[in-house]
């Protein structure tokens, strides 16, 4: 018998986004799960078997909420994922599109979350390549400010720059010493730019410009 859980994981993106939108605005979990919850009378009894079909949907369409709503939605949404593999993989996902994206509170969040292997997790967006929408390979010479963002938050995070994006991308525009100051290296730093003066200068402008 063809099922309604079937006949949902069947309709196109648009439909799907079309439903889902105004429940997800609307902070409406309980429409949610009664829908594809645990409860006696829902239409899908098994809600982490649904999500598991849907889970890319779901999140791209959460990603394009006001901000204040997306992250309650994620938040929600992952309650319900039990297995670790899984939860890993959605987490990926997620952090996939909030890298191309540049959604730093999103990033943010999933780092505070204790589901597995962070850093594993995070190595894989270390290359700037994995970057849509940055600069680095399309304007080297004027870099988009979110790439300084980026950089930032993998430096706090403790995840090393790749050498393509240090030895390569960055040198290439003279900012090299930039990373290494936004990573505290001021010995690597002082090895391209000799001149006391130089580091003082770059000091001032990382301050100046927030980075």
């Amino acid at each position: 018998m063809y099922s309604f859980h079937n006949f949902l994981c069947s309709v196109t993106y648009a439909a799907t986004t079309r439903w889902l939108v105004p429940r997800l605005q609307a902070d409406n979990q309980g429409a949610l799960v009664a829908v594809f919850g645990f409860e006696a009378n829902a239409v899908v009894g098994d809600f982490a078997s649904y999500i598991d079909d849907m889970m890319p949907v779901i999140e791209s369409v959460i990603l394009t909420l006001p901000r204040h709503l997306d992250l309650r939605n994620l938040e929600a949404i992952l309650t319900h994922i039990s297995e670790d593999s899984r939860v890993r993989e959605a987490k990926q996902r997620m952090l996939r599109r909030a890298v191309s994206l540049f959604r730093m509170d999103v990033l943010e969040w999933l780092m505070q979350q204790d589901m597995g292997d962070s850093q594993d997790v995070l190595w894989r967006f270390a290359y700037p390549t994995q970057w849509p929408e940055s600069k680095f390979l399309t304007d080297l010479a004027r870099p988009h400010p979110h790439d300084h963002a980026m950089i930032a938050f993998f430096a706090q995070h403790d995840v090393p720059l790749t050498r393509m994006l240090t030895m390569a991308a960055m040198a290439r525009v003279g900012l090299r010493p930039l990373v290494y100051l936004a990573l505290g290296d001021k010995a690597n730093m002082l090895r391209w730019w000799k001149s006391p003066t130089s580091v003082l200068w770059l000091e001032h402008l990382v301050t100046k410009i927030g980075g």
